[in-house]
C-alpha cells in the first residue's frame, strides 16, 4: 500500500493523507475504515469524559458518518481492484499457456 502525504494552502496549512494505489485486500480496507471511526468516536469519548471538553454530538455526528463513508467507499474501490488483478493474473496466465503452446507446435 502506498500513501502520499500532501500540503494544502489556504489560510492555514493543513496535512492530509491521501491512498494512491489500493493494493489491499476488501477486508483489510474494511476493517482499517472500522478502525479509523472507533478511533475517533474514542477520541471524542476520551475528550468529553477524561478532558471535560463540551463536545456537540449534533456537530460530530456528521464528521463521523463522513469518515465511516468514506472508508465504506475505499473499501469498495479496493475490492474493485482486487478483481481487475485477478482478471488480468487469469489472462497473463492463459496468455503463456498460448504461447507456450505455439512454440511446442511451431517446433
Amino acid at each position: 500500500m502506498s500513501w502520499e502525504v500532501k500540503e494544502v494552502y489556504s489560510s492555514g496549512s493543513w496535512s492530509y493523507i491521501s491512498p494512491i494505489r489500493f493494493n489491499i485486500s476488501f477486508r483489510r480496507a474494511l476493517f482499517f475504515g472500522y478502525l479509523s471511526t472507533v478511533s475517533y468516536i474514542a477520541m471524542l469519548l476520551y475528550l468529553m469524559y477524561v478532558d471535560d471538553h463540551p463536545i456537540s454530538l449534533v456537530q460530530e455526528l456528521p464528521k463521523v458518518t463522513v469518515i465511516y463513508v468514506s472508508n465504506l467507499y475505499i473499501a469498495v474501490t479496493a475490492r474493485t481492484s482486487v478483481q481487475y488483478r485477478i482478471r488480468t493474473a487469469a489472462a497473463v496466465r492463459v496468455a503463456r499457456e498460448l504461447i507456450l503452446q505455439l512454440n511446442e507446435k511451431s517446433r
